[in-house]
């Protein structure tokens, strides 16, 4: 079965539109994907978690633990 035909079966269950694309991050190609030209306006919001997340656990950024950030002193 198709991503395509999944995908379809799932927007009838459910009755909504969706999109998606599977993206290969080591060699930057798109290995598939479904109604990609669409805007969807959701799309955008999870996009910041998700880089949040990957700067996270990657050694480029530097984190300060949750405690050290809520108790930090504040100036005003």
């Amino acid at each position: 079965m198709l991503l395509n035909d999944i995908v379809r079966q799932l927007e009838e269950k459910h009755g909504c539109t969706t999109g998606c694309a599977i993206w290969d991050a080591l060699s930057g190609k798109t290995l598939a994907c479904y109604r990609e030209d669409m805007v969807f306006k959701s799309a955008s919001l999870i996009k910041t978690p998700i880089m949040l997340w990957h700067l996270r656990k990657s050694k480029m950024a530097v984190w300060p633990s949750t405690a050290e950030y809520l108790f930090s002193p504040v100036t005003v």
